[in-house]
This record gives structure tokens, sequence and C-alpha cells, in this order.
């Protein structure tokens, strides 16, 4: 064996490195799941892997197992040709990752060509080599759909290198150390196999003399801390143990040896057998020796009695420790059989011309044919196939054969013969002696049918009268019951559905019974007529063919009283006419040949379906607006329909319940007035429709620009606006600024509006409207409210008049416009009633107060000490009242807005109130003038 040098290490560190390799032990690093080699035993080697693929063991061919490995001997190369270790595996690698890990030594030989060392036999698959492509004292790893790995310096040796696929990359490692990495595609490898060690292909292998030990493979990618704590570690480290099955020994027709091999793999593990006649096993046998323990291959056998001879036997090696059970490999063996076991007993029943001959045979595990040897001496003479025969198995069985034909009154010698592959045996010789009475004779033919229907009743079999026989013995199919004549020549039965013999025979209290009469009686099914046509139709849409299984007779075709039969009848197609709807009716029976018919018809149901009745009244909504969703219509259920067709006006669609008979509409803004149509249909057609007018209305269009005055006064009245009519508008609402209000045409295209004294700008809009709701608002249209101003106070000062406003005056002279007097100030050039208004921003104020300039210069007012006029506003009717300091008359003059005389009245006395009639007159603003030699006073009036 191989030994290494190592530093000597304190005892702390000593205690930190087995603490370290327990570490890997407890958390349960264990050996490789496919194949672990350890190349130290000769011949076929043992695969240690947890879970080993491929021939356990594998065989080698060429090579040789010496030298000094890593931990014991190894395997030895002889670079010839063809020879290998053949693991019999076909390599299959996940592509989630893997390990290959082995030590070798004088790996490299200097040669050009390479020295493969592993791979499968297909030279397109995966291969390791050293020397070659990879360079002397590399090694590479290639093919597989991967980028070639090369771990640099790895020979001569001795070293152990490790390749790592991750998934993504291969990592290789020397001595535990990590040499380098490869990116590397996600594969899966596979190859057609075997998968070779110490060679590849048909190429030569590893070089002569060459060492290789310590071959692992693992399903999984190790860490790099598992490599380098392991790479100078034997495995196992502890697990399951490793058990193996080897070929059984020293197997005789009851007894053999069982061989195998168990590794307890670090742990005590108990080693047992299982075998039996089945892979299921049943018995199981400890072990010799009962338990194993370390790491190496152990022997195990076990001593089988007591087997049956000529069985096949499975057996297998198990191994159990505290890290689990391993069953090892499943194997066979054959024990001989022997020489069958013969003995012949006494014979009975016994009669004139019949007796039965018996015995019993043990087959030895061998087929074994027997027969009886009888006759009147112990020559025998005639032989009778035993009943029984061939006997099989292990089991003694009894054995028996009927004889015949036998002379009264005589003495027969007999004997039982066993024959089989290993020898053949005689039982004993024995005799019987034939009574003085004839046996019950042949029964002849047995007459009746040998046809039969299942369950069939009254069907008679007989046979002539039997010679000797004084009763009658029959036996019916089963499931078949003798309903009369039992014991006698004629029966009646009922049958059951098994076919089978009815046979019969003779028998006598002292002869026994006689030969047996048999008739085979065919019990026939009774047939489950089918029926193949159309079951779901339109009422009056053509003929239909309706069909059944042929070759029969005796058809009875019935259809119901909605259909008619045209043609067919009698045979196994019909044609029929459905010409009324509803739930209709096919029926068939019919005999078979074997005279058989079904207990009842075969019935088909058909369905008619008739056209949709015509659909009633839809319910839902007359009159609509564009635009209006999820309105609701429905019709009654019609009957036969099977789905309902809605027509709608155009623009408007199905929202919920299309095909049903109750749906919802959506009506688009561009939809129109039109009808709603419902009808029934079904596979058959459509039915008469339900007509629903519905009248869609639109929105107003959008008003247009408004038409009016943009600039007016406060207190103006009358002021008009307007719009062209708007299509689909049935009214209009309109806006008016803050103060105004509007006097007359509202709802309509034309308003007249009056502005208050509080008035202020604003805007005038118009929406048009109907039933439906608003079109879109006129555009804005500005007005601007001016304040009127307030009316003037007037003055005469001297020659000339004042006014109170600084701005904007224009004078009058009985209220009739003096042109250009727009002073403050005016100095009237002759006599007569004056009067100033104020225009600002085209607003004019109400008439100032009236002063009368005379040329004399007489004072306004020197006598008049009140004047009144009421009621004012009026209809053209008021009363004047007039108090002076002194009485006086007075004439009253009634100008009009033009400065016309429109009323007069003289000499009117101040002392009493004088009513004044204008009627009829013009309405309007009127000056009242109250004026005498000495005064001159006035007063506005408004006439309504």
């Amino acid at each position: 064996m191989k030994t290494t040098s190592t530093k000597l290490l304190s005892g702390r560190v000593q205690m930190i490195i087995c603490l370290f390799l327990f570490s890997f032990l407890a958390s349960g690093q264990g050996v490789p799941e496919y194949m672990y080699f350890k190349f130290d035993a000769a011949g076929s080697q043992q695969n240690y892997a947890s879970t080993p693929v491929g021939t356990n063991p594998a065989p080698i061919t060429g090579l040789t197992i010496g030298g000094t490995g890593q931990f014991g001997t190894a395997l030895v190369g002889t670079y010839v040709a063809g020879n290998s270790m053949n693991t019999g595996w076909a390599t299959s690698m996940p592509n989630a990752g893997w390990t290959i890990s082995m030590w070798v030594n004088n790996i490299s030989n200097g040669n050009s060509n390479p020295n493969y060392l592993f791979g499968d036999v297909n030279a397109t698959s995966f291969r390791c080599f050293s020397d070659g492509a990879a360079g002397a004292n590399n090694i590479i790893l290639r093919g597989g759909g991967l980028n070639d790995v090369i771990a640099t310096a790895a020979g001569p040796g001795p070293t152990v290198v490790t390749f790592v696929y991750t998934g993504s990359s291969v990592k290789w490692f020397e001595n535990g150390v990590l040499g380098g990495t490869v990116a590397q595609p996600s594969v899966t490898i596979t190859g057609a196999g075997p998968f070779l060690i110490g060679a590849y292909s048909t190429s030569a292998g590893m070089p002569s003399g060459g060492l290789m030990d310590e071959f692992r493979m693992y399903s999984r990618a190790l860490s790099d801390a598992e490599v380098g704590s392991t790479w100078n570690q034997p495995l196992p480290l502890g697990g399951p143990p490793i058990v193996v099955t080897m070929a059984a020994g020293n197997v005789t027709s009851t007894t053999a040896t069982l061989n195998g091999t168990a590794n307890a793999n670090g742990y005590s593990t108990t080693v047992t057998f299982n075998y039996g006649l089945t892979t299921a096993y049943g018995s199981t046998i400890a072990g010799v020796p009962g338990s194993v323990t370390g790491s190496t291959v152990n022997p195990v056998t076990a001593a089988l009695t007591g087997l049956l001879p000529g069985n096949t036997y499975h057996f297998r090696v198990s191994g159990t420790n505290s890290s689990g059970t391993t069953n090892g490999n499943d194997m066979t063996f054959l024990t001989p059989a022997v020489a069958p076991t013969v003995t012949t007993t006494a014979a009975a029943p016994v009669y004139g011309t019949m007796a039965t001959l018996n015995g019993t045979v043990n087959a030895g595990g061998a087929s074994t044919t027997v027969t009886f040897e009888y006759g009147t001496t112990i020559a025998y003479g005639s032989i009778a196939s035993a009943a029984q025969s061939p006997v099989t198995g292990n089991i003694t069985t009894s054995v028996s054969a009927d004889l015949s034909g036998l002379a009264l009154s005589t003495l027969y010698h007999f004997r039982a013969k066993g024959v089989n592959s290993v020898a053949t045996v005689y039982g004993a010789d024995m005799s019987f002696t034939t009574l003085n009475c004839n046996s019950p004779g042949n029964p002849g033919t047995i007459s009746g049918s040998a046809s039969v229907c299942v369950n069939s009743s009254g069907k008679v079999y007989s046979v002539p009268v039997i010679t000797n026989a004084t009763g009658y013995v029959w036996t019916v199919p089963a499931g078949a019951v003798i309903t009369a004549g039992a014991n006698t020549n004629t029966i009646t039965v009922t049958f059951g559905a098994a076919s089978g013999n009815v046979s019969v025979y003779g028998t006598s209290a002292a002869c026994g019974n006689g030969p047996v009469s048999t008739l085979a009686v065919a019990v026939n099914p009774v047939p489950v007529p089918s029926i193949t046509g159309q079951n779901s139709l339109c009422v009056n849409s053509g003929n239909f063919t309706y069909s059944t299984q042929a070759g029969q007779t005796a058809y009875t075709w019935v259809v119901s009283s909605g259909g008619t039969i045209l043609n067919g009848t009698g045979s196994s197609q019909i044609t029929v006419a459905w010409t009324v709807a509803g739930a209709q009716t096919v029926s068939i029976n019919y005999t078979t040949l074997a005279g058989c018919s079904a207990s009842s018809p075969t019935v088909l149901p058909v369905t008619v379906n008739g056209i949709p009745s015509a659909a009633g009244s839809i319910s839902g909504t007359s009159v609509v607006c564009v635009g209006t969703t999820g309105v609701a219509y429905s019709v009654g259920t019609i009957p036969n329909a099977l789905s309902y067709v809605w027509t709608l006006p155009t623009g408007a669609s199905i929202a919920s319940g299309s095909g049903t008979n109750a749906i919802t509409v959506n009506f688009g803004t561009n939809a129109v007035s039109g009808n709603i149509t419902v009808l029934g249909n079904n596979l058959c057609g459509n039915g008469p429709a339900s007509t629903f007018a519905v009248t869609v209305n639109p929105y107003p269009a959008a008003a247009g620009v408004i038409t009016g005055v943009g600039t007016v006064c406060q207190g103006q009245t009358g002021v008009g606006y307007m719009i062209s009519p708007v299509t689909n508008a049935s009214g209009y609402t309109w806006t008016v600024p803050s103060g105004a209000t509007i006097t007359a045409g509202g709802n309509t295209t034309l308003i007249d509006v009056s502005f208050s004294s509080s008035a202020s700008s604003g805007i005038v809009s118009v929406v048009p409207v109907n039933s439906c709701g608003n079109g879109t608002a006129s555009p804005n249209f500005p007005v601007t409210v001016n304040v009127t101003p307030p009316s003037p106070v007037i003055t005469l000062n001297g020659d000339g008049f004042t006014s109170s406003a600084a701005a904007g005056n224009q004078w009058y002279r009985y209220l009739t416009l003096i042109p250009g007097a727009t002073a403050q100030v005016y100095v009237p050039t002759q006599a007569g009633l004056y009067t100033d208004q104020v225009s600002l921003n085209g607003c004019a104020s109400n008439m100032s107060n009236a002063i009368y300039f005379s040329a004399t210069g007489i004072a306004e007012n020197s006598n008049i000490k009140g004047f009144e006029v009421y009621p004012n506003p009026n209809a053209g009717e008021f009363t004047l009242t007039v108090s002076a300091q002194q009485q006086e008359n007075y004439d009253v003059v009634l100008y009009s807005t033009l400065g016309v005389k429109v009323f007069e009245m003289k000499n009117i006395s101040s002392l009493a109130p004088k009513t004044i009639d204008l009627r009829p007159v013009t309405s309007g603003v009127y000056l009242i003038v109250l004026q005498n030699n000495t005064t001159h006073i006035a007063k506005r009036i408004t006439v309504e």
C-alpha cells in the first residue's frame, strides 16, 4: 500500500483537523452517486456509488489491478486498443451539474497520440485524455457540447484531477486547489454507451504503466470546499451500506448458498438475504456474517434448505445501518427437478364392466405424464391416461382413470406410472375383481336444441331408453336448471347465460354407471338492437333513414303517430316522414339467426321540432333620445324558439341579452327613428316577427350667433336680442346680465330685455332645448350697461340758466332741443319754458326741472305755494291741485315731448282741485304747464 509523509502537527492542530473532517461526516458528505471505483481487488471492479449506474461489478478486459494507488492498489494501463473497464452505462449527465474526480500517475508517455483516461464508446461523445491535443503532462476534457477544459501540469503525477460542471462553467482542480474556470453552455451530456474507464472508443487507452485510482463521479456539482476537503480522503465517509448480490452456489434440488458483498460504509450494518419464487421474495435469512463494520467490502453468504425442486428462486442481499437500508440487485437460481413420486391406491368404484383406477403423484418439480397400466395379469397390456395428466409442481396430487368394457367377474391388475425429465417411476401393483352384472349401456344420441337463447325456458332433451339403467343422471351448463324429468330419459331445461354440454348416463345401483352421451349446447345472447338515425329534426323537412343491425330476421319497426314509414318495413333500414312536431319515437326488434329476440324493443326518442310561433308584442320605451343606453325591450317566450333574432333602427345596438327574449339597447349619437323587430329562431327556421316603432329624438343643434344691441343704459327698456331658429329645438333658455329682465319673447328666438336702474354689464346667451335635453349654447354676446346720469337741476341766475351737471348737458325750450346748447350754462334769447337733460356714454338722464324765462324778468312761482298732479304715472286721467297765497286763475297747457300742444284749459281757479281727462291719449311723457301773467310752472307726467 502506498504511504504518504506528513508534517508533525501539534495536538491542537490535529484536533482541529479531526473536527473539520468530522463536520463533513456529520453534514452528510457521502460517496458519489454515479460511480466510485477503488481498484483494490482483482477482477471485476465493485462500484461503491450510493446509487450505482451500469453493470455492477464492472468487468475489466486486458487491464490489471496493481501498483500503488492513492489508497491501496490502482488500475494499470497497457496502451493497447480495446483494453478497458466497461461500466455498462450509457452516459447521461444532467445539465444542473456534475463532478468527476480521479487520482492519476504516469499518465504522459511523451507520444503525440492521446492517452485516453475515460469516455463514452461513441467516438463523437464525451472523453478525457492526456498528451495529443492536450499537450504533454496536461489532461483535457472534451466533447458532449462542452468547450475544451485543459488541466495543465497534471502529470507526470501523482495528482488528483477534479472537473466540476456548475451548469454555466467547468472548474478544474489539482489536489483540491482551483486551477481555472471555463465558461460553458447549458448541456445534458448523453452517449450511446457504454462508458469506459481506462480507455475510450476503440483507441488506445492509458499509457503503459500509467495508474488510476479513486475514480469518482457525482450527479451534482461539488462546492470548492468539498473538493478541497475530500480529494485526499478515502471514501466513503459514512452513509447507507453498499451491497451487491452475487451468483448463488451449491444449488441442489432443495438447497443453495446465496452470495453477496457488503460495505458497511462507516456504520455497523446488519446483512440479510431476501428470497422467494417471485421478486416479492417473501422469505428472509440472516447473512453470514450477520453484521459488518468499517468501509471495506466483505463477502456474505446464506445457506438455504427445504427448497422445492424444479423452481426458479429470486434473491438479493440487503444491508441496514443507521443511515438507511440498501437492497442489492435481484438474481436468480434454478433448483433441479427430481424423479416423480408415484403411489398406486385401491380401485373404486368397481362394477360389472367398469371401474375407476386411483393413485397419487408428486411431479418433483418437472412436468410429469401420468398413466395407468392394467390387465388380467401383471404383464398388464393396456394403458389408460390419468384424467389429471400431466401433473406439475411439488405437491402430491390424486390421479384417476375410468375404465369401461371390462369382463364380468374377472380379476384385473393395475399400477400407476409417472414420467418426467428425470426418470420413469411405477407405483406398486394392485388388483380388483369386476362384479357379475351388466352396467348400463350406451345412452345413444341426445335429441334437443343445440342452440338456445339466454334465459330461454321449456327446452326438452331426451335419449332412448338405456339398457340395464335404473336411473338417468343429467348435467346441464352452468346457470341452467332442470325444471322437469330429472332421473328420466327426458328432461325440460331453463337456461342461464352460459353455453356448455347437456350430458346423460345411465345408472345401476348394482353395476354402476354407464357411458356418457353429450350434446354441446350454444347459449346465444339476446340481441340488443341499436338504432342509428336523426333524432332531432324539423317537421315536414324531408325523409329520414333509420337503421339497425343487418343480417337478422323478423324485423319489426314501429314509429309514433307523428311519423309514417314510407318503405323498408321488415328490413334492417326504413325511411320515415315526420309530419307532426313534438316528442316522437322509433322502435325496433328482430330475431337473430340463432332464433333469439330482445325481451323488449329498442326505442329511439326523436324530437320533431316545429318552426317557432309568431312573436308577441314587444314591450319597452317607444320614445328615446339619441345617446340613451340600457333601454330594455322584451317579448314573451316564443314556443319552439331556441333563440331570438332582434333588429334595431340604424345607430342602435344590443348591449346585453342578444339571442334571448329580453335585451337592452344602446342608442348611439347617430341613431335614427325606426322599428325594433324580433322573431323566434331554431334549426328549422324563423317564425313570424313582431314590430315595435321607436321614435329617436335628437338633441338640439348648436345655437348660432346672437344679434342685438351691445351697449345699453340702465333703465333702458325693450332692447331686442335674437338668434336664428335652431334645428330640433323646441324652446330656448336665455341668460341676461344681472339687473336685466326679459319682458317679452322668453323661450323664443327673439326677446325684449329691460335693464333696471341697477343693471350691470354682462353677457346675453341662449341654450336651445327639447325633451331630450340641451343643445350647445350660443357664443356669449357681451352687453355693456352704462349708468344713466341723474336728472340735472337748473337754476336761473340773472339772464342765464346753470345746470348742476358739469358735462353732457343738452338744453330744451318747451322740450324742444336747442341745437348747440350743450354747455353747463345757457343764456336764453327768448321767453319760454326751459329744461336740461344730461347724456353720458350714450345714456340720457331724466329731464331737469323746468323754469320759464321771461324777458321782463318776472319771477317764477311768485304766488304759487304748491302744484301737484296725481296720480303720476296715470292712464290719461289725473287731478290737478294748486295752492297759492291768494286766489288766482291760471291756464293749463299740456305739451308732448316734441313740443306739440296737446291740451289746454283756461281760467282754472287755484282754490279747487281740477280733474283733467285726456283720454284717449297716446302713452308717453308729457309736460304740463301752469301759467298766467305772473307765473309759469311746469311738471312732467307719464301716461301709461
